[in-house]
């Protein structure tokens, strides 16, 4: 039970449970493991040993990238190859390359088990590819920020997925933003020539990522939304929300989508019995992938509702719009009826006894989406990091932190803002201090809070989100993903 962040998309002690549960027949069998063994055996980021070479033309044109990523799986191939394809699915991703070679090995080793983690093999290649554009810039003379604003893949540009071009990309406004924020000119200019024990610095970093991974892995969700007598909203769906918001966000697709207040809509859901199909959470799905299904179903809903009403009324479904939840003849103010007679009517539904027709449309009113999105919406970001270096010791201060992320629409600005916090917390302890030590018998070392350093309230600098709104044409109101966006750049810009 429990996990997030990938840890729970493959098996870890399920296995076991059932042997053991077959090995004693109608007996209950229970298995509980402690925070140091859950640490070395539930899945991990893979580490590994990323090589990458580039090459420019003077002009700054970028002409080839050659990498290789040897990324290390522990004891068991979970997730099989995946992370050593998408690792570089990133790199291709990213930038206009004339030429591009990438490839990903796998390998065996006696340390604890990796599989999906927060990012799926982005940050690793954030870490190494934006240092060496950065490099680039320097030997060429050029402005980090304008080099990327002119060679970044956008819109029509081959996404990260081979054949499925970028259909929206705001990332010039993304750098553009973060870079007035943080006052990118001036801080370089400062810290140009710097002498003595304690320097900082100023970088940055780019990314693209995904919202689901069609067509790479099944993106398939099925929703439910049943309308009550007393017009409310019931929406059944798998979707899960361990914390992150996602509940309250589909809500508010559902709400929207058939213009009811936020009070009117409720959720059912962890009921794999009573809910339909849905793959599970990865791959930052779960608004852009149950946001579609949602905004789908209801709109099934207002369709029949729609419908209805038009007969009730005897117009044109065309010539009806609703306000408050009354539906209303467009330019005669005095026909209408309510929604909630509309699905009071649809069940309980009875004979006029003077007539013997039915009083409305019987039956109640419910929507059904079985959705499978169109794209994968990659989200794009910027992150510009200022950082404090001990030159003698190497301790390294992060000061400063600025995150501005193509978002697509911001459905809940708050749960957006939470995920990109979260995401940078821990992108700059994968850049700075997350390690795990084993002694020479390959036992790990640090498989505790104690001994493991991660990232803590008091360790975070100064932070500003900057959401650049530019609505994706196959999101949930524009909607993109973000639960992952928001750990990678700051790998980079730190780094």
């Amino acid at each position: 039970m429990g996990g997030g962040f990938g840890a729970r998309l493959g098996m870890v002690l399920e296995p076991e449970t059932c042997a053991l549960a077959m090995a004693v027949p109608g007996r209950p069998v229970k298995v509980l493991s402690t925070r140091e063994e859950d640490w070395v055996t539930s899945p991990s980021r893979h580490p590994g040993k990323y090589w990458m070479k580039m090459g420019f033309k003077k002009d700054g044109t970028p002409v080839a990238c050659d990498a290789r990523f040897e990324n290390y799986k522990g004891a068991y191939y979970v997730d099989a190859s995946g992370t050593a394809f998408t690792t570089g699915a990133w790199l291709g991703g990213m930038y206009k390359f004339d030429s591009l070679r990438y490839r990903g090995l796998s390998y065996y080793t006696n340390q604890s088990i990796c599989g999906a983690f927060r990012g799926y093999g982005n940050p690793q290649t954030n870490f190494v590819m934006e240092q060496m554009i950065d490099r680039g810039c320097a030997e060429l003379g050029v402005d980090p920020i304008e080099w990327r604003k002119k060679w970044h893949k956008g819109v029509g540009d081959d996404g990260w997925c081979m054949g499925v071009p970028y259909n929206s990309c705001a990332l010039d406004e993304c750098l553009d933003r973060a870079a007035a924020a943080i006052g990118w000119a001036e801080k370089r200019e400062k810290y140009k020539n710097q002498t003595g024990t304690i320097r900082r610095g100023i970088g940055v970093a780019v990314m693209n990522h995904t919202s689901g991974a069609m067509p790479m892995l099944l993106e398939h969700t099925v929703c439910d939304a049943l309308l009550h007598q007393d017009a409310t909203v019931t929406i059944n769906l798998a979707c899960s929300d361990m914390g992150q918001g996602s509940h309250t966000t589909l809500r508010q697709v559902a709400a929207e989508t058939l213009d009811f207040p936020y009070e009117d809509i409720h959720m059912a859901t962890g009921d794999t019995d009573a809910a339909g199909f849905d793959i599970g959470a990865h791959a930052s799905r779960t608004l852009y992938v149950g946001g579609g299904a949602v905004q789908q179903a209801c709109e099934d809903v207002r369709r029949q509702l729609f419908e209805r009403a038009a007969l009730e009324l005897d117009e044109a479904a065309d010539d009806l719009y609703m306000e408050d939840k009354i539906i209303h003849v467009k330019g005669a103010s005095n026909k209408s009826i309510s929604v909630q007679t509309i699905a009071n009517q649809g069940v309980n539904n009875f004979m006029n006894p003077e007539t013997g027709q039915l009083i409305g449309q019987p039956g109640q009113i419910q929507g059904y989406a079985s959705f499978f999105p169109p794209h994968n919406a990659p989200p794009f970001g910027a992150t510009i990091a200022e950082v404090e270096v001990d030159m003698e010791t190497g301790e390294v201060k992060v000061l400063e932190l600025v995150n501005a992320h193509d978002v697509g629409r911001a459905i809940h600005p708050g749960v957006v803002e939470g995920q990109l916090d979260g995401g940078a917390q821990q992108g700059l302890g994968m850049a700075l201090t997350e390690e795990t030590y084993y002694d020479e018998k390959g036992i790990c070392q640090n498989n505790s809070f104690t001994d493991y350093k991660m990232f803590g309230p008091s360790d975070m600098p100064k932070m500003t989100n900057i959401l650049v709104e530019n609505p994706d044409p196959t999101g949930p109101f524009g909607a993109k993903g973000v639960g992952e966006a928001g750990l990678v750049p700051p790998v980079g810009a730190t780094a």
